[in-house]
Formats: C-alpha cells, sequence, structure tokens
C-alpha cells in the first residue's frame, strides 16, 4: 500500500482544501486532536434489535480529543471519503 494517503492524510487534506479549521474541545478547551484510522459507520435505529442489512447507514469519521476523549464525527460521505 505504499504510496496510497491514509484516512487520516485524506482527511487533512479535505480540512485544508476547505479551509476548515477544528475548533476547540467543548470539555477541555484545547485543540489536541487525533482523527481514527477507520470509517465507522451509524446505523439506523431499529427499536434496539439488530439491524444489519436493515435501514440506511451513515459513515464518519471520528475526531477524538487527545486530552479528555471527547469524540465528534464528520460525515466521511459528505467529507468524499468514502
Amino acid at each position: 500500500m505504499q504510496g496510497q494517503a491514509t484516512l487520516v492524510d485524506r482527511f487533512n487534506s479535505w480540512l485544508r482544501r476547505n479551509r476548515f479549521t477544528l475548533p476547540s474541545c467543548p470539555i477541555s478547551h484545547r485543540e489536541n486532536w487525533s482523527v481514527a484510522e477507520h470509517v465507522v459507520e451509524f446505523r439506523q435505529y431499529q427499536g434496539g434489535f439488530s439491524s444489519a442489512g436493515v435501514g440506511s447507514v451513515y459513515p464518519a469519521v471520528m475526531i477524538i480529543c487527545d486530552d479528555c476523549g471527547y469524540t465528534m464525527f464528520i460525515n466521511a460521505a459528505i467529507a468524499g471519503l468514502v
């Protein structure tokens, strides 16, 4: 996979390209963020039952505060990462 940009690289490139900046953490008030190395997904709630193969799935990139663990999510499809 040499030469292939990681998700973190692609996310940071998306931030720069759009001139976006990450905010201060609402808990720690610091700006120490890490980007998870993989896309996670949110599934449509199915009343507490398994929803595998049913409903919508929303891919997201996790941005995690290095100081307190607060986590925010950016929609990976809208960011063009999936």
